[in-house]
């Protein structure tokens, strides 16, 4: 029977065991009292208990599937001050046993889509949240707490104000996005995965790592921007590091150009089966040995007057989240197929959007009227070790959608080699100069709002 109702335990004193699974399409509140799931299965909406009355919860071997998990273990918690967060609740007695929280759907009208309490000890948890129509990114916060086993499966912000400790394994996933406040410690039989692959890398931005016992970590295609961990422990191969230099680098990542070519049906950019590392005389192929795989930050990516022929509907799809390349060109001046390529993206209904194109070098768009530009992606400007120190930003004619962000190592330029048009396909259409040299060389720029406000060098 699935229950059309919130469904509330709250009798201090008093405790409820279950006999069976229960299921609501509404909310489950724990107020007071002892609530037994005797590991059966309980599916709700979102499950709070964020009271100071005496109560307690039994887990045993129970999976939670909710939409939302708010569990609080102190009166601050879903204050505005985190002084007192570490402070815990004495009236509380949380036992989670070997119990599974799958936390899944869509991250609502707020970004927050899990609280998990300080001091409390989970088993294991499993997100996977995408981010809904009126959200930018779903966040979890895991201050003080433990988990045995924490999987992330969708992009999502980290927030920890005091240490949460990883007793077996936290997993980031493929073509992900990870965005850290505070520190996540790992012990010493404990493991991070974070493992991409040249068909996609995963973003890791923030934070502190800390091991210092066990066996050293080490993860694989991973961009990793501003996090820092403790020394000689970790080690990122196939991998980008912005201002992480306390990671190890491993193995170098192969800079490579790569010649898009969409199949009769396939026109994804994160399908590799469409990238080649050759092209000669109108013909695509791959050097012996090499191993097809979609752009990373390193690469430089070139499309061809015949890189669409084949398709019905000419177009490429940029559908991850996060697109990576160093340098992006459409090389032939003379591309001439009607319909004209449509570059698109997921698709944001106007209201939101979460997808952002990460070039390391310069973008060189051909003729307004030789594709139809559509893609609703943040574009970033950003630099690697590998950057050209000199960079161009040619639109052709062509609006870009959303946001444009240029963040630059000291000294690096991006320069305009024609007219800048920006415009909004969520939210308000802004350039924003973080840091490097803007050269607008006498260009005509067009956005609601210019701005730069950082205190990074030029």
């Amino acid at each position: 029977i699935e229950l059309q109702s919130n469904i509330y335990f709250n009798g201090g004193g008093g405790s409820w065991i279950l006999s069976s699974d229960i299921t609501t399409s509404k909310d489950i509140y724990l107020s007071g009292g002892l609530f037994n799931s005797n590991s059966k299965e309980v599916n709700a909406s979102v499950f709070y208990s964020v009271t100071r009355n005496s109560r307690g919860i039994e887990m045993g071997s129970s999976t939670f599937n909710v939409t939302r998990w708010f569990f609080s273990s102190n009166s601050d918690e879903f204050g505005n001050t985190a002084g007192n967060i570490n402070v815990p609740d004495p009236n509380l007695y949380f036992n989670s046993g070997t119990s599974l929280i799958e936390i899944k759907g869509n991250s609502g009208a707020t970004a927050n889509v899990a609280i998990m309490g300080y001091g409390l000890t989970y088993y294991n948890i499993n997100v996977d949240v995408n981010p809904s129509s009126l959200s930018i990114e779903p966040v979890i916060g895991l201050t003080g707490c433990t988990v045995n086993q924490l999987k992330l499966q969708n992009s999502i912000k980290i927030l920890n104000y005091l240490p949460c400790l990883i007793s077996n394994s936290i997993e980031f996933f493929l073509n992900k996005r990870y965005t850290l406040t505070g520190t996540i410690e790992i012990e010493a039989l404990a493991d991070l995965k974070a493992i991409g692959n040249c068909d996609g890398m995963i973003a890791i931005k923030g934070g502190n790592f800390i091991k210092t016992t066990g066996a050293p970590i080490v993860v694989d295609y991973c961009i990793i921007e501003n996090n820092t961990v403790t020394p000689t422990m970790f080690t990122a191969n196939n991998s980008l590091r912005i201002n992480s230099n306390t990671w190890n680098q491993g193995t170098i990542p192969i800079a490579r150009t790569l010649h898009f070519k969409a199949s009769t049906t396939n026109a994804l950019w994160s399908e590799p089966s469409n990238w080649y590392d050759t092209y000669s005389n109108d013909i695509f192929s791959n050097s012996s040995g090499a191993t097809s795989c979609i752009p990373g930050p390193f690469d430089d990516v070139v499309f061809h007057d015949n890189s669409f022929d084949q398709l019905q509907t000419p177009r490429l799809e940029i559908l991850t989240d996060n697109a990576y390349c160093r340098n992006m060109t459409w090389e032939d001046p003379n591309l001439q197929q009607y319909p004209f390529p449509e570059v698109k993206g997921t698709s944001t209904n106007g209201q939101s959007n979460n997808q952002t194109l990460n070039i390391y070098g310069s973008l060189t768009l051909p003729d307004v009227n030789q594709i139809n530009w559509t893609y609703p992606a943040t574009t970033n400007f950003r630099s690697h070790n590998n950057s050209p120190i000199n960079r161009t930003l040619k639109t052709n004619g062509h609006e870009l959608k959303d946001n444009v962000n240029i963040d630059l190592n000291s000294g690096n330029t991006l320069t305009l080699i024609s007219d800048l048009r920006v415009k909004p396909a969520v939210y308000v259409g802004t350039i924003s100069l973080n840091s490097g040299t803007f050269d607008i060389s006498s260009k005509e720029m067009t956005a609601y709002i210019f701005e730069s406000s950082s205190s990074n060098e030029p």
